[in-house]
Formats: C-alpha cells, structure tokens, sequence
C-alpha cells in the first residue's frame, strides 16, 4: 500500500492581501480559485509560488467578499 499524505494549504490576510502557503515538497501542485463553490470553474492563480524557508507562497489580492483555493496535483 502506498500513502500520500496531502499538503496543508495554509492562508493568512494581511490588509487587501491574502498569503496562502503550503510545503515546499508540494512544488508539483497548482494553486486555484474560485468566488463561489457551487457555480463556475476552479482558475489557475497565475503569481508563481515563492520559497520561503520550508515554504513555498503565493500573495493574491483579497478581493470580493469570498474566494476559495485549492492545491491541485499537475
């Protein structure tokens, strides 16, 4: 048998930012969005992901009263 153990994507707002990080192991995932989960399609968030420390992190800008994200394997 073989485990993956799935990478925490962790989030963090900071003004009209939102920093989401996850482990920098994770460097073969894409991170995306979406405004609303019942309707539309999951968007690439196009800022490349920047290591720091054992992390790897996007900043996006927090716009709209919602938005979700997910980490998804390439």
């Amino acid at each position: 048998a073989l485990w993956h153990i799935p990478h925490a994507l962790s989030a963090t707002r900071s003004g009209n930012s939102i920093s989401l990080s996850w482990p920098a192991t994770g460097s073969n995932f894409v991170l995306e969005a979406k405004a609303n989960l019942s309707t539309g399609t999951w968007s690439k968030i196009p800022e490349n992901p920047a290591p720091i420390g054992d992390q790897l992190v996007v900043t996006n800008p927090a716009t709209g009263p919602s938005s979700y994200y997910r980490l998804r394997r390439q």
